[in-house]
């Protein structure tokens, strides 16, 4: 349960409505960072998506950090949100949301500069926010699904500074 690669794509498949996981670089970010996926697929329920300043002592039932979403009803669109000391089961706080359905290929793009937490679609800005909840934290991704899949096929992180680090999976088992 939680989050597994299955030919070559990272996909969450829990089977279970409490579960849920994220992952995240596991070194420290500045505060200014980005995670950006490539979507591949969807089925019902599987809400998963880039997510931003995760909290690396947060757990699946106490977790700080803003996502964005696929919507759990296909053609619903993208969902803004933030998890501060809540469990990821729950549906978190949304801050904004974008009316369009995601097809594979598309690329999505978190990013938090300041309080500016902006989302992109195919490099276009679809949902800004100022919210200033979550100074800092991890780029990573998250995934919470109900018997469904979601899958994404890429994930890269930016901020300032070197890049590297080890990629740390927290899972719900």
């Amino acid at each position: 349960a939680g989050l597994e690669i299955v030919s070559n794509l990272l996909r969450g498949n829990q089977g279970n409505p409490d579960l849920g996981a994220f992952a995240y670089w596991n070194e420290p970010f500045a505060a200014d960072q980005a995670s950006e996926i490539t979507f591949f697929s969807r089925t019902n329920n599987a809400q998963m998506g880039p997510a931003v300043r995760i909290d690396p002592a947060g757990t699946r039932t106490s977790a700080t950090f803003y996502t964005v979403v696929f919507d759990i009803v296909p053609g619903a669109g993208l969902y803004l949100k933030k998890y501060v000391g809540a469990s990821i089961a729950g549906q978190g706080t949304t801050l904004g949301s974008f009316a369009q359905n995601l097809v594979s290929g598309d690329v999505i793009r978190l990013e938090a500069v300041g309080s500016r937490i902006r989302v992109f679609r195919n490099n276009v800005q679809v949902i800004s926010v100022v919210d200033s909840s979550i100074s800092s934290g991890r780029p990573g991704v998250f995934c919470c699904a109900d018997g469904a899949q979601a899958g994404f096929q890429e994930w890269s992180d930016w901020r300032a500074g070197p890049a590297g680090g080890m990629f740390a999976f927290v899972a719900s088992v």
